[in-house]
């Protein structure tokens, strides 16, 4: 029951930094014009091609840059087309459709191995495929087919690529807009904290495209300074969190309106740079921020009083990149060529690991695919090619994925159905109708594509009915439907299933791991190495907790229960806020505060974290938690001290309870 309602959250979970509507309108626009012209042509069957060229590749259009972006599209163009060729020449033949469902499957989800990119490409031409091989066509009336999918396929590529070769870096904007709006948001605790998830991977995200982006000189500078002092702010707010105990409750109140004016300031700065008009209001929210600064600082202890500067420092260096001169357009630096994919290739070919992710997904999903495509074929229902469709698009290379996907489907499909009846009937199907329902469903399902996959999917479902027959598959079938490729998934899933949480012990030894190397580094004052381990902490303590948020999507019993994880990981992480609290910083700072984590950051602590980091390698290897050793702890620790012994507790409970539960 608790798995249910973690999975039914996370269907209804929206995160809300990443809906942004420019370029789901972008492509809505061009979907819609696109179909309209395949109707005013050749009536509604002009629709589906172009629906599916246009949308398909603008779904693989993926933030980023020139050679990113244009790679992305250009490889969905080839892929959709060639999936459309493939599935209306075996369309008409039962045996060859079934067998050629099983290989195109396995292809589609073994190139998932060359990135997430290559990944969502074979999604939407496995989807390509079900659709078209779905729908009995003759071999001469496959070459339109494939026309009007290619012509609308380029259409939406040229529609990405054309404004970049004139400057417009709106793919890296965005990206750097995310960022600020998750960390916005997390700041007045909407999408979890500033330590969660959702700001360290847009952040890294970000920081990763900008790399691969062939962005310099003067615009990479800009852009990666947008981020560095972002990643800085986060750091100040991690550091105020973990220097909370020397803070009274007043104090803590002014934190809390400082956190909520930092808020507004990240808002405004992320609105300036999607629409540069909004950049008037930047000074407003400065200015109210600079007050909610100066009134926190009255009364503040060293640690609290260094994060608070280094938070100002950030802010302030965020407002003046954004408020002056943007190095786009004609300034704009960066490399307009197509770099040859040379390490995604070599992962394709000579990767012939039989137990790798990809492997067992493109194993996974021919099977499913097959399966599915046997039962279209003769289940005599209108439209059956949804089932492998959905097979297609919910079936996901880990279990925990898969499992909230498929719920999310489902809700989705449901919902969008019945809103897609109820229009009907309350209007009356028309062309009209269709092109306006197609729109709307275009948009939906753009704007939320990564934010809430369940309301992508209702835009999804109510695109598919307007460009298909929508008074030909009843509301009862089309949920059946979704049902029954649910099922399957789920079924295949516990077959064979790739469980992410069975690492879930040894994400959370890597975190202890750099965390004590992290400590050892502000304890040494080397900073070279406390730096490299303080990047080390921050993509540990995510992965770390990635993996835990996996763990309660999984169905099935866990080596390390999901409850007592969340605990565990909590405990580390606010050890983690603790420990930045007390890096200093720039050698100056270190100077003038000597001392400040002496009182906290103990050899005890150390030895702590040492003793628990190898409990939970040992569980890792031998698939037993055991007790750990009273070492006669003081009763006057420090808060990171208290914090290591909370995770030593809950793994202790969680040893006992297993130890119970197996001599029962």
């Amino acid at each position: 029951m608790h798995l249910v309602k973690r999975v039914l959250k996370a269907a209804i979970t929206t995160d809300w930094p990443a809906v942004r509507w420019i370029g789901p309108l972008r492509i809505t626009i061009v979907a819609t014009t696109a179909v309209a012209i395949g109707i005013a042509m050749d009536g509604p069957s002009g629709a589906l091609p172009l629906a599916i060229g246009t949308l398909f590749v603008g779904f693989a259009d993926q933030r980023g840059e020139f050679d990113e972006r244009a790679r992305g599209v250009l490889i969905a163009v080839l892929l959709v087309t060639s999936a459309t060729l493939i599935g209306v020449v075996v369309s008409s033949n039962t045996l060859a459709h079934i067998v050629m469902a099983g290989i195109f499957a396995a292809f589609c989800g073994y190139i998932g191995l060359a990135g997430p990119r290559a990944a969502l490409a074979g999604v939407v031409a496995l989807v390509t495929f079900a659709v078209f091989s779905g729908t009995p066509t003759a071999i001469s009336d496959g070459g339109p087919l494939v026309l009007k999918v290619f012509i609308g396929a380029i259409a939406m590529a040229s529609a990405v690529i054309i404004p970049m070769l004139t400057g417009r870096i709106g793919g890296l904007r965005t990206d750097v807009v995310v960022a600020l709006r998750a960390q916005s948001f997390a700041l007045r605790g909407k999408v979890g904290g500033i330590d969660g998830t959702n700001v360290a991977a847009k952040l890294g995200a970000a920081r990763g495209r900008l790399q691969a982006s062939g962005c310099y000189g003067e615009t990479l500078v800009w852009l990666d300074g947008l981020l560095s002092e972002a990643h800085a702010m986060r750091l100040g707010f991690l550091a105020l969190n973990g220097a909370r105990d020397e803070r009274d409750p007043g104090q803590q109140e002014r934190v809390g309106e400082l956190k909520c004016a930092a808020s507004d300031l990240l808002l405004a700065l992320a609105s300036a740079l999607e629409i540069p008009l909004a950049r008037r209001r930047i000074e407003v929210k400065r200015e109210a921020f600079d007050v909610a600064a100066r009134s926190c600082r009255a009364g503040l202890a060293p640690r609290s009083l260094k994060a608070l500067s280094r938070i100002e420092t950030a802010a302030g260096k965020l407002s003046d990149l954004v408020q002056g001169q943007w190095p786009i357009g004609r300034r704009c630096k960066f490399s307009r060529r197509l770099s040859a994919p040379l390490e995604p290739v070599a992962a394709l070919l000579h990767r012939r690991d039989p137990n790798s992710l990809f492997t067992r997904h493109a194993l996974r999903i021919s099977a499913l695919m097959v399966i599915a495509t046997t039962i279209s074929e003769f289940d005599g229902l209108p439209h059956s090619f949804w089932i492998p469709l959905t097979v297609a698009w919910v079936a996901r290379s880990d279990f925990a994925s898969t499992t909230a996907r498929v719920t999310q489907r489902v809700l989705g499909t449901l919902f969008g159905v019945i809103i897609a009846l109820l229009v009907i009937d309350l209007i009356g199907a028309s062309v009209s109708l269709e092109i306006v329902m197609f729109a709307t469903g275009a948009m939906v399902c753009c704007l939320f594509l990564v934010a809430n996959y369940t309301i992508c999917t209702v835009g999804v479902t109510l695109w598919l009915m307007a460009v298909l027959d929508i008074n030909s598959a009843p509301l009862e079938t089309r949920v059946f439907q979704t049902l029954v490729a649910g099922v399957l998934v789920i079924i295949a899933s516990q077959i064979s299933p790739t469980r992410t949480s069975t690492y879930a012990c040894a994400g959370i030894a890597n975190l202890i791991a750099a965390l004590r190397a992290y400590c050892s580094s502000i304890i040494g004052r080397d900073r070279s190495q406390l730096e490299q381990s303080q990047a080390l902490l921050l993509a540990a303590s995510l992965k770390a907790t990635t993996l835990v948020e996996e763990l309660g999507h999984e169905p099935g019993n866990h080596l390390l229960h999901y409850e007592h994880a969340v605990q565990i990981n909590a405990s580390l992480r606010a050890a983690a806020e603790i420990a930045v609290s007390c890096d200093e910083g720039s050698e100056d700072q270190a100077a003038t505060l000597p001392t400040a984590h002496q009182d906290l950051i103990t050899e005890l602590s150390l030895a702590s974290l040492d003793g628990l980091g190898a409990r939970l390698e040992a569980a890792q290897q031998s698939g037993v938690i055991a007790v750990g050793i009273d070492r006669g702890r003081p009763n006057d620790k420090s808060s990171f001290d208290r914090l290591i012994s909370e995770a030593e507790d809950h793994l202790d409970e969680l040893a006992l309870y297993r130890q119970a539960a197996t001599t029962r």
